[in-house]
Protein backbone atom coordinates (compact mmCIF):
# COMPACT_ATOMS: atom_id res chain seq x y z
CA UNK A 1 0.00 0.00 0.00
CA UNK A 2 3.16 2.54 0.66
CA UNK A 3 4.36 1.62 -2.98
CA UNK A 4 0.62 2.77 -4.75
CA UNK A 5 0.92 6.28 -2.27
CA UNK A 6 4.02 7.32 -3.41
CA UNK A 7 3.50 6.10 -7.48
CA UNK A 8 0.45 8.55 -7.27
CA UNK A 9 2.75 11.51 -6.86
CA UNK A 10 5.57 10.31 -9.13
CA UNK A 11 2.61 10.49 -12.53
CA UNK A 12 4.19 13.74 -14.55
CA UNK A 13 1.63 13.50 -17.32
CA UNK A 14 0.82 16.75 -18.99
CA UNK A 15 3.93 18.21 -17.16
CA UNK A 16 5.48 19.06 -20.33
CA UNK A 17 2.72 21.01 -21.62
CA UNK A 18 2.20 23.47 -18.87
CA UNK A 19 5.81 24.38 -19.25
CA UNK A 20 5.65 24.81 -22.75
CA UNK A 21 2.77 27.09 -22.04
CA UNK A 22 4.47 29.15 -19.86
CA UNK A 23 7.88 29.72 -21.76
CA UNK A 24 6.11 29.84 -25.37
CA UNK A 25 4.68 33.63 -25.28
CA UNK A 26 7.87 34.46 -23.60
CA UNK A 27 9.91 33.22 -26.45
CA UNK A 28 7.72 34.36 -29.06
CA UNK A 29 8.34 37.63 -27.55
CA UNK A 30 11.73 37.13 -28.06
CA UNK A 31 12.04 35.78 -31.05
CA UNK A 32 9.16 38.75 -32.34
CA UNK A 33 11.67 41.49 -30.73
CA UNK A 34 14.63 40.09 -32.55
CA UNK A 35 13.25 40.09 -36.10
CA UNK A 36 11.98 43.99 -35.60
CA UNK A 37 15.49 44.81 -34.40
CA UNK A 38 16.95 43.45 -37.51
CA UNK A 39 14.19 45.21 -40.08
CA UNK A 40 14.89 48.56 -37.85
CA UNK A 41 18.56 48.28 -38.02
CA UNK A 42 18.57 47.30 -41.66
CA UNK A 43 16.76 50.31 -42.41
CA UNK A 44 18.67 52.64 -40.59
CA UNK A 45 21.78 51.70 -42.20
CA UNK A 46 20.27 52.09 -45.33
CA UNK A 47 19.21 55.75 -44.87
CA UNK A 48 22.73 56.16 -43.29
CA UNK A 49 23.78 55.46 -46.91
CA UNK A 50 21.21 57.28 -48.89
CA UNK A 51 22.19 60.26 -46.35
CA UNK A 52 26.03 59.85 -47.29
CA UNK A 53 25.23 59.31 -51.15
CA UNK A 54 23.11 62.53 -51.62
CA UNK A 55 25.33 64.51 -49.36
CA UNK A 56 28.44 63.22 -51.56
CA UNK A 57 26.39 64.32 -54.49
CA UNK A 58 25.76 67.87 -53.50
CA UNK A 59 29.33 68.00 -52.77
CA UNK A 60 30.29 66.99 -56.63
CA UNK A 61 27.93 68.96 -58.39
CA UNK A 62 28.81 72.91 -56.28
CA UNK A 63 27.74 74.50 -59.60
CA UNK A 64 24.04 73.63 -59.12
CA UNK A 65 21.33 75.67 -58.30
CA UNK A 66 19.85 75.25 -54.53
CA UNK A 67 16.19 73.61 -56.28
CA UNK A 68 18.39 71.90 -58.87
CA UNK A 69 20.20 70.26 -56.24
CA UNK A 70 17.29 69.62 -54.23
CA UNK A 71 15.55 67.39 -56.57
CA UNK A 72 19.38 66.36 -57.30
CA UNK A 73 19.44 65.16 -53.56
CA UNK A 74 16.09 63.94 -53.23
CA UNK A 75 16.28 61.45 -57.01
CA UNK A 76 20.01 60.18 -55.46
CA UNK A 77 18.23 59.10 -51.83
CA UNK A 78 15.28 57.32 -53.62
CA UNK A 79 18.02 55.87 -56.16
CA UNK A 80 19.93 54.24 -53.23
CA UNK A 81 17.33 52.70 -51.05
CA UNK A 82 17.13 48.81 -51.63
CA UNK A 83 14.71 48.23 -48.97
CA UNK A 84 11.19 49.18 -49.06
CA UNK A 85 9.11 51.69 -51.43
CA UNK A 86 11.43 54.09 -52.62
CA UNK A 87 8.62 56.78 -52.57
CA UNK A 88 8.32 56.49 -48.56
CA UNK A 89 12.12 58.36 -48.43
CA UNK A 90 12.52 62.01 -48.33
CA UNK A 91 15.52 63.91 -48.74
CA UNK A 92 15.98 67.29 -47.81
CA UNK A 93 19.50 69.37 -48.10
CA UNK A 94 19.80 72.33 -45.90
CA UNK A 95 22.22 74.71 -47.18
CA UNK A 96 22.06 77.40 -43.99
CA UNK A 97 25.97 77.16 -43.34
CA UNK A 98 27.79 77.80 -46.09
CA UNK A 99 30.47 76.05 -46.05
CA UNK A 100 28.13 72.79 -45.64
CA UNK A 101 25.77 70.93 -46.67
CA UNK A 102 23.80 68.72 -44.48
CA UNK A 103 21.29 66.17 -45.67
CA UNK A 104 18.83 64.50 -43.90
CA UNK A 105 16.95 61.94 -45.17
CA UNK A 106 13.24 60.32 -43.21
CA UNK A 107 11.24 57.69 -44.07
CA UNK A 108 8.28 56.00 -42.40
CA UNK A 109 8.82 52.76 -41.63
CA UNK A 110 6.05 49.61 -40.93
CA UNK A 111 7.39 47.40 -38.56
CA UNK A 112 6.90 43.71 -39.55
CA UNK A 113 5.65 41.95 -35.95
CA UNK A 114 2.79 42.98 -33.77
CA UNK A 115 4.48 42.80 -30.79
CA UNK A 116 6.79 45.87 -31.73
CA UNK A 117 3.56 48.16 -32.29
CA UNK A 118 2.86 47.52 -28.54
CA UNK A 119 5.87 49.88 -27.24
CA UNK A 120 6.85 51.71 -30.65
CA UNK A 121 4.26 53.49 -32.80
CA UNK A 122 3.70 52.25 -36.15
CA UNK A 123 4.72 53.20 -38.45
CA UNK A 124 8.02 53.99 -36.81
CA UNK A 125 9.71 56.89 -38.18
CA UNK A 126 13.39 56.65 -38.34
CA UNK A 127 15.89 59.52 -40.03
CA UNK A 128 19.71 60.02 -40.51
CA UNK A 129 21.68 63.03 -41.39
CA UNK A 130 25.44 63.43 -42.91
CA UNK A 131 27.17 66.46 -43.72
CA UNK A 132 30.13 67.62 -45.96
CA UNK A 133 32.15 70.21 -46.47
CA UNK A 134 31.38 72.19 -49.81
CA UNK A 135 35.24 73.01 -51.54
CA UNK A 136 35.79 76.08 -52.50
Amino acid sequence: MKTMRFSNFKRETGQAIVEAAFTLPILLLVCCAIIDFGWVLTNQLMLHNCSREAARLAVVNPEKTEIEMQALVEQKARQVVFVGDPLDVTAVADFTAPPDIKVTVTKNLELLTPVAGIFFDNPLLIQSSSTMWIGE
